[in-house]
């Protein structure tokens, strides 16, 4: 019974993003990234915030090999944003390590990484 329970939830995996896409995704939310970032107010509404994510779904998907939906694309920079954040996290975490001496040998592979 279980088996049948598994083969029924199993999902479909997608396509890896490609670099053009990532690259695409994060200069687009960038540049909005005042509204989709920003408190709500008489400017900045979730419809707003929905449809600025809805287009850059849509410059995504032009390029892209497969068709991603706004909600993979979200997934997809909460996953940008905190790999950035575990960098940032380890290589602070190194530096202060060092006491005054030299780097660790760690530090050299974290910046360029």
């Amino acid at each position: 019974m279980a088996e049948i329970l598994n083969d029924s939830i199993a999902r479909k995996r997608s396509f890896n993003y490609t670099t053009d896409e990532t690259n695409l995704l994060v200069k687009l939310v960038n540049d909005n990234n005042a509204i989709l970032s920003g408190a709500f107010s008489n400017t900045i509404t979730a419809k707003r915030k929905r449809e600025i994510w809805e287009e850059i779904c849509s410059k995504v998907n032009a390029i892209g090999v497969a068709r991603r939906t706004v909600d993979e694309i979200k997934k997809k920079w909460k996953n940008i944003k905190g790999e950035a954040k575990k960098k940032f996290v380890k290589q602070n975490n190194l530096i202060s390590k060092t006491g005054g001496g030299p780097p660790p040998s760690e530090l050299d592979h974290a910046t360029r990484t």
